[in-house]
This record gives C-alpha cells, structure tokens and sequence, in this order.
C-alpha cells in the first residue's frame, strides 16, 4: 500500500477526527497534511498491515498532541510578555545586575572567567593568557562555573523571576 492509496480510503475520516479534537478546520487540514507527511516518511516502518488504520490513527493523534503542546507553550508565554510592566532596556538592565550578583556568590577561580568573557567581552583564549591557564582549563573554569551558576539561579529564583526580575527571591 502506498500513500496515495491511504490517502484515498483514510483522508475524510482523518480529516473529521482531527476537527472534532481541534474544533478548526483550517488547523485540521495543516494537520492532516502532518499525518500524511508523518505517515509517507514511516510507511516502511509498518511491519503488519493488518494494523495499517490503528498505526494511522497513533500517528494522527501524535499530531494532535503536538500541536496542543505548541499551543499551550506560545500561548502561556505570549500571557507573560503581555503582562510585563518594563521596556526592553530596563529590562536587560535588571537581569544583568541580577546575574552579576549571582556571580559573584561563585567561588573567584570561576567568577573571573565568567566575568571576563561574558561581561567584559574578553576572548577565553586571552582570559587563559592572563591567568597563566591552559585554553581547555579556562573552557572548564567558565563551564562549571557556568553549572554553579544554574544551580544558584535555580535555588533563589522561581520561574517568573526570569520574566520579571524585580520578584527576583535572590536579593539581586
């Protein structure tokens, strides 16, 4: 069986199956061409044609759920920016004084590295001149440094810190 062939005896079922989870039909059509596509790259991969509409039906549901999951994400962060009282200038301003601060709770043999390369623009290769380091030992420095860094951000911010960091827990 090839695709075209699926296409003729499964694309009106499909096609109502998926509007009858999206309740759209202009978003039911782009996802069915997804399950076409999806099933003309996978038809190979079906072992038993007995199972053919089951195997079909997995994969338009897949769709389905993906499609749902790029929603839900666009859509809740698109609420947050809508939200968000400061212009994009202040905005950078509080983040970098709030990281600044959270690097400087690193001990120093990671803090300089970081500081000089992502904040002062310095090439690691220089930093690692300066410091009478080896190139993959400044690379390491500012790569677990990096890692501390993630963990204090994780354990003093809370998510809509990253949003808005004037509810920043971390006395930044």
């Amino acid at each position: 069986m090839n695709t075209e062939m699926i296409w003729e005896k499964f694309s009106n079922k499909l096609l109502l199956f998926i509007k009858s989870k999206t309740g759209n039909q202009t978003d039911s059509e782009d996802l069915l061409q997804e399950v076409f596509l999806r099933i003309h790259n996978n038809l190979d991969t079906l072992k038993n044609l007995n199972k053919l509409e089951s195997w079909i039906f997995q994969i338009t549901r897949n769709v389905i759920t993906d499609y749902y999951r790029k929603r839900i994400k666009h859509e809740s962060f698109k609420d947050e920016i809508s939200v968000f009282p400061m212009d994009e200038q202040n905005f950078k301003k509080e983040i970098v004084q709030c990281i600044t601060s959270l690097i400087d709770q690193l001990p120093y043999k990671y803090k300089q590295p970081l500081k000089e390369v992502y904040m002062e623009g310095k090439t690691q290769k220089s930093v690692a001149e300066e410091i009478g380091l080896s190139l993959p030992g400044v690379k390491s420095r500012i790569q677990r440094g990096r890692t501390k860094l993630k963990v204090i951000l994780k354990n003093c911010c809370n998510v809509e810190a990253l949003i808005d960091p004037l509810e920043c827990n971390c006395n930044c």
